[in-house]
């Protein structure tokens, strides 16, 4: 499942603080799938059920002041996607 940041809640040098609809990562966690979080052409892959289980709950209202949406808020360190080369020299270096 993929999850494209548009805005960050924080950001410092790599690391970001997200939240994520707690729905998203029910449906993911049903899919036995990763969450796939794309930020700036950084990409971080992130298991459900451990975000739920370490992150932080807030509500939040954004239509319905009655039914406001339940997030999970947490930290993940981004990394650059891998090159090529970069990827070969890491296999490489396991080879040796």
């Amino acid at each position: 499942m993929r999850y494209v940041v548009q805005k960050p809640i924080w950001e410092k040098d790599g690391v970001i603080n997200i939240a994520i609809r707690e729905k998203t990562l029910i449906n993911a966690i049903k899919k036995r799938e990763s969450v796939e979080v794309i930020w700036n052409d950084m990409v971080a892959f992130i298991n459900p059920k451990e975000w739920i289980k370490h992150g932080t709950l807030i509500k939040k209202v954004f239509k319905f002041p009655d039914n406001p949406m339940r997030m999970i808020q947490g930290t993940i360190k981004l990394e650059p996607p891998k090159t090529e080369e970069d990827k070969l020299k890491e296999f490489s270096s396991q080879c040796l």
